[in-house]
C-alpha cells in the first residue's frame, strides 16, 4: 500500500477519458494560486513528470509555460531585459543575431524543451549555409546570454547553450608592420587631410572610434610632458554617429606624446583653424574634436577605417585594415613610440 503524499507534494489522477494527469501546486504568484498540470498516457509517466517539477518548486523556480516558444522568450528578452544593461550598439547586434539566426533555427521550439542537441544542430546548419565560425560563435554567445537570464528567472533549469559545444575558430596569424613599412605608411599619411589621425592609429595603437573621438581638451601639458587622455569614442548606431564613454576603466588611458607627434598635431590644428575660417558659419565642431569632416562634423567610424587600405595600397604595401595598425613594431622608431602612464 502506497503512503499518502503530503501537502504540496502534488497529485496524480486519472480523468474520465482515461488520461493520467500530474498536478503540483506552485503556490501564490501575483496574488493568484498557481498550479501546473501535465497529461500523460500512463500513471508511471505522470508520476515521473510530477517528480521532475517538485525540485523546481522547492528551489523557488517557476518553469516557463508549455506554450512559451524560444522566439517569444527572445522577443521579451530583447524588449524588456536587455535595454539599459548594454550599449545601444550591442542591443542592435543582439537583435540582428536573434532575427537572422536564432529565431530562424530555434524559434518554434518550446523554451523548456530546448536541448543542447538543438543548439548543436543550429551550429551545424549555420556552417552548412556558409556562415563563418565567428558568426556561429556570436549566435551561441547571444543565446547563452539570453538563457542565462531565463535561468536566473527560473524559466529553465539549465543553460543549454553553455552545455552545447562551441565552434572551433581557425587560428589566424596576426601581422604588424615592420619599421620600414611603417615609415612608408607615414610618408603617404603626410599627403592625406587626415594623415595625423592615421599616424596616431599606427603609433598610439588606438581603435578607430577612439581616434576620431579625441577632443583638443584631451591633450594636456603636465610638467615637461604632453599627454593625451583617451576617454571617449565615436560610435554609429540607429541614432546616428555620436560620442560614447569607453566601457571600462581599463579602456581609459593616458599616453605620452613624443615631440614629433606634438609637432604633427600642432600642424593639424593650424589646418583645422584654416578650414573653420573658410567654412564660416557652416563650420560646426560643437565637441571641439581633433579630427572632423571638412565642415567640422564628427567622422563616421566606418568611413574613417576605409582610409587605411587606400593609404597602404598607395604606399605599395598592399591591403591593410585599420585594426592591423594597432600593434606595430616600433622598436626601431623610438622617437615616435608612445608611453602609457
Amino acid at each position: 500500500m502506497t503512503s499518502r503524499r503530503g501537502n504540496g507534494e502534488g497529485s496524480v489522477y486519472k480523468t474520465k477519458d482515461g488520461k493520467w494527469v500530474a498536478s503540483i501546486d506552485l503556490g501564490w504568484v501575483d496574488g493568484k494560486r498557481k498550479r501546473r498540470t501535465f497529461q500523460a498516457k500512463t500513471q508511471a509517466e505522470a508520476l515521473h513528470k510530477m517528480r521532475e517539477l517538485q525540485p523546481q518548486k522547492f528551489h523557488g523556480t517557476q518553469l516557463a509555460s508549455e506554450r512559451l516558444s524560444v522566439e517569444q522568450y527572445l522577443e521579451t528578452w530583447l524588449s524588456k531585459r536587455i535595454p539599459g544593461t548594454v550599449s545601444v550598439r550591442t542591443e542592435e547586434i543582439y537583435a540582428r543575431v536573434v532575427r537572422l539566426y536564432l529565431v530562424r533555427h530555434l524559434g518554434k521550439i518550446r523554451l523548456n524543451k530546448l536541448t543542447p542537441t538543438d543548439v548543436n544542430a543550429m551550429m551545424i546548419a549555420l556552417g552548412e549555409s556558409g556562415f563563418s565560425p565567428s558568426t556561429k560563435r556570436m549566435a551561441r554567445a547571444t543565446l547563452r546570454r539570453a538563457l542565462r537570464m531565463a535561468e536566473q528567472d527560473g524559466l529553465v533549469t539549465r543553460n543549454v547553450a553553455s552545455i552545447a559545444e562551441g565552434p572551433k575558430l581557425p587560428h589566424r596569424e596576426g601581422r604588424t608592420m615592420t619599421p620600414e613599412q611603417a615609415q612608408m605608411f607615414l610618408a603617404v599619411c603626410k599627403e592625406h587631410r587626415l594623415g595625423a589621425a592615421y599616424t596616431l592609429a599606427l603609433l598610439l595603437g588606438l581603435r578607430r572610434g577612439e581616434i576620431i573621438g579625441l577632443a583638443w581638451s584631451d591633450i594636456e601639458i603636465t610638467g615637461d610632458a604632453v599627454v593625451v587622455t583617451v576617454r571617449r569614442q565615436l560610435v554609429r548606431d540607429n541614432s546616428g554617429v555620436h560620442l560614447s564613454d569607453l566601457k571600462t576603466k581599463g579602456s581609459r588611458r593616458t599616453l605620452h606624446l613624443s615631440p614629433p607627434l606634438v609637432d604633427l598635431l600642432e600642424g593639424h590644428r593650424r589646418d583645422q583653424e584654416e578650414e573653420a575660417l573658410l567654412r564660416g558659419e557652416a563650420w560646426r565642431n560643437d565637441e571641439n574634436l581633433i579630427f572632423t569632416s571638412t565642415y567640422g562634423r564628427p567622422l563616421d567610424p566606418g568611413d574613417f577605417g576605409k582610409g587605411v587600405p587606400r593609404i597602404t595600397e598607395k604606399a605599395g604595401l598592399g591591403h591593410w585594415s585599420i585594426h592591423e595598425l594597432r600593434y606595430p613594431n616600433l622598436n626601431k622608431i623610438p622617437t615616435l613610440a608612445p608611453k602609457t602612464i
